[in-house]
């Protein structure tokens, strides 16, 4: 059943894929709207990966994905996610750090 489960999620994820074509790119790629669908699969991996820790150990085919997968889900979803940050840093100016919720450790790093 969770098997069911996880292929259904990864269909939903390509549901609106879009594919350019040979030779051509998106050049929007790196937006806003186009990568929080992305960081979305990914904390839903997360999710499935902390799930399987915790699950028993049987047979499931997508405990053998996200086995490979490893760590490299949690690195892109930070990926994306910092690169979020720095853009909104980049248009907001400085004053945007003094929004974050982690200020005391954008604070704790600038006294080092």
């Amino acid at each position: 059943m969770l098997d069911y489960f996880f292929f259904m999620f990864c269909l939903l994820s390509v549901i609106n894929l879009k594919i350019k074509g040979l030779d051509k790119f998106f050049y929007d790629y790196m937006e806003i709207q186009n990568t929080n669908s992305i960081k979305g699969i990914f904390v839903w991996l997360i999710i499935f990966c902390h799930k399987s820790k915790y699950g028993k150990k049987k047979n499931y085919l997508h405990y053998t994905i996200l086995n490979y997968l490893g760590q490299k889900v949690v690195s892109m979803f930070l990926f994306y996610s910092g690169f979020g940050i720095l853009e909104s840093l980049k248009k907001k100016g400085p004053n945007y750090t003094k929004t974050l919720k982690f200020k005391s450790i954008i604070l704790f790093f600038k006294s080092q």
